[in-house]
């Protein structure tokens, strides 16, 4: 038998493997790491809009299986669009590390919690991302015009989104002529991945505004757009002009109604009246001086005598403006009391009065300027540069006012530094304040000859703008003619829509100076 002593000592040592063997941590003993998403509260598998501020995502990190505090978490995102910047949190007493986030993208997103080393790392999470606020916006083909019944050149397009930009597609939109009965094409169309639909409107044979609505009709609170059109039939108003020879006709805009005026040869530059009873005309060199006859031809009296031209109606028919010896004059409509308006050492030309009566325009020094009526305040609302250097100075002139004064067209001459000898010019637009100019019709063309392709274009000029400030008439001659080529133009009289998109023969014969009748 064991003494008493040595059973107490075999007694000790089995509890003492007994203890070593039980748990590690009752006795202080570290643990494995483990991470896991909260029990609750987690945050997992939220949905909410684009920016919304969603409940924090939470995971909780122990140690064996007691909570471990001062740990840090590494957060990242997939795919990497989240409005909150991937980072690091830090667990709490709890073990408990939080993440706030919000997405600006709509779609699926996956956000992972990552401890190194940790058992179960990563987490991952689902967040569901919805648009916000849906939105109909107009993208392009708003605003335009042309004549009653033709398809409009620009297609009506529209981009379906919520109100943070986030294009939507798939989207169904209906597409309705709400005014002026014309056409619209297809009816319905779905949004493409930038959130665009597409339709064509051909206009109605109603004259004025026509309106379609895109609608969105499955869309909360029904987002719709509308667009306008306007239509119009082509004017008919009469011109007047003069042929190379001196002969002023009246045809309608339209190409009808040709009508000889006064076939004495030596008669230029028409302008109607006002009120469209009379016409003024400057002689030629054998019978200088300004002329006025009237509307049909008849009773033709000759004002001054000097080599007078270029005569401008005022706004009320009461007094004429006209250029001699370089300077722009006036006088009362039936010649009397001439008065000088310009001094200038350089010469003036092209008078051309505000439909209010307050301004002349005129062209000075290769540029167009704008005075008072009574010839004070001259200032120049172009500039030019030369372009070509030894080939010469462009010029501007001719001015010719919009009907409600806010604009006028002129011609731009520029010198040819190409191949072909000679000059080309455009017609161009100006607010009256010398503004906003743009390029209404370009006469640089290209020309064949000899086997070679030369830039001999187009001379445009006298331009005139229409009372109902749709059209703007105006001269031309090609000097592609002289190369005998396919490209010639055999085109003197024609108008061209004030948006530049159209254009439209009316007399096919020598022109000059076109004039609107009132």
């Amino acid at each position: 038998m064991y003494p008493p002593r040595a059973v107490n000592l075999f007694c000790l040592a089995i509890l003492c493997v007994l203890v070593s063997c039980g748990d590690e941590t009752s006795i202080g003993v570290p643990g494995d790491l483990s991470i896991q998403k909260s029990p609750t509260n987690s945050g997992d598998n939220q949905t909410d809009t684009v920016f919304a501020t969603l409940a924090p995502l939470r995971v909780l990190v122990t140690r064996g299986s007691v909570p471990a505090a001062g740990v840090s978490v590494s957060w990242s995102f997939s795919p990497s669009d989240s409005g909150t910047a991937p980072g690091q949190s830090t667990t709490d007493a709890s073990g408990i590390a939080a993440l706030a986030v919000r997405y600006a993208y709509v779609g699926t997103h996956t956000i992972q919690a990552s401890v190194s080393d940790a058992v179960g790392s990563p987490v991952s999470f689902t967040i569901a991302v919805t648009p916000g606020r849906p939105i109909l916006r107009i993208v392009s083909g708003n605003n335009q015009s042309d004549t009653a019944n033709a398809r409009l050149a620009a297609d009506y397009v529209v981009q379906v989104s919520d109100n943070h930009a986030n294009a939507l597609s798939g989207i169904i939109v209906d597409w309705a002529v709400t005014a002026g009965g014309g056409s619209i094409t297809p009816t319905r169309s779905t949004t493409d991945q930038s959130g665009y639909a597409t339709a064509r409107y051909t206009l109605g044979a109603d004259t004025g505004s026509q309106t379609v609505t895109a609608t969105a009709s499955a869309l909360p609170d029904v987002p719709r757009t509308t667009f306008t059109a306007s239509a119009f039939r082509f004017s008919a108003r009469a011109l007047a002009f003069a042929d190379d020879s001196g002969g002023i006709y009246t045809i309608n805009s339209n190409g009808t109604g040709f009508t000889p005026l006064n076939l004495s040869g030596r008669l230029f530059q028409p302008t109607w009246s006002p009120d469209g009873s009379k016409i003024a005309s400057r002689g030629d060199s054998s019978d200088a001086g300004v002329h006025v006859m009237n509307a049909d031809g008849t009773h033709l009296v000759r004002l001054t005598t000097q080599v007078d031209g270029s005569p401008a109606w005022s706004p009320d028919g009461s007094r004429i403006t006209f250029v001699r010896s370089g300077q722009i004059q006036i006088m009362n409509a039936d010649g009397t009391n001439v008065v000088q308006l310009t001094n200038d050492t350089a010469a003036a030309s092209d008078p051309a009065w505000s439909p209010n009566g307050t301004v002349i325009a005129f062209a000075r020094s290769g540029n167009i300027y704008v005075m008072n009526a009574d010839g004070t305040n001259p200032l120049a609302i172009t500039t030019w540069d030369p372009l070509c250097g030894s080939c010469g100075t462009p010029a501007d002139g001719q001015p010719a006012w919009s009907p409600d004064g806010s604009r006028i067209v002129f011609r731009r001459v520029h010198p040819a530094c190409q191949l072909c000898s000679g000059y080309y010019s455009d017609l161009l637009i100006v607010n009256a304040d010398g503004s906003g100019e743009t390029t209404l019709f370009s006469g640089n063309a290209r020309c064949y000859g000899g086997g070679i392709y030369y830039n001999c274009p187009t001379f445009s000029y006298s331009p005139a703008w229409s009372p109902d400030d749709l059209w703007i008439a105006f001269a031309s001659s090609n000097d592609c003619a002289d190369w005998g080529d396919e490209c010639a133009l055999d085109v003197h009289l024609q108008v061209i829509s004030v948006d530049g998109r159209r254009t439209a023969q009316v007399y096919s014969g020598t022109a000059d100076a076109p004039s609107w009748r009132p």
